[in-house]
């Protein structure tokens, strides 16, 4: 089975990086080489389901930072504001320990 590899200079954040990639590269690519093969369609439609969630994510983040930089905002707006972010007001409402998620 081919494996594909990534090679250079890394530090020790990067290598574990480069573990990871080159865990997933190597997965796909054996997905990929299987005997039956891979219906194209269905790994593209999922790719671009992937692309657009990331897309929602990165401009709800990106919204939420603007929002933590307005000076106008008091103390506790922020605080509730990254308590949602967090999921902290659904752990209260499932009873569980706050610490759990954390």
């Amino acid at each position: 089975m081919n494996c594909v590899s990534f090679t250079g200079k890394t530090n020790s954040l990067s290598g574990e990086i480069d573990s990871s990639a080159n865990s997933v590269v190597s997965h796909i690519v054996e997905f990929l080489l299987q005997e039956n093969g891979a219906d194209v369609e269905t790994l593209r439609k999922a790719m671009y389901c992937q692309v657009q969630r990331m897309r929602i994510r990165r401009q709800g983040i990106s919204m939420i930072l603007d929002l933590l930089r307005k000076e106008q905002l008091i103390p506790s707006a922020k605080y509730a504001l990254l308590s949602g972010w967090l999921g902290l007001p659904l752990l209260r409402a499932a009873g569980l320990p706050q610490s759990a998620n954390m």
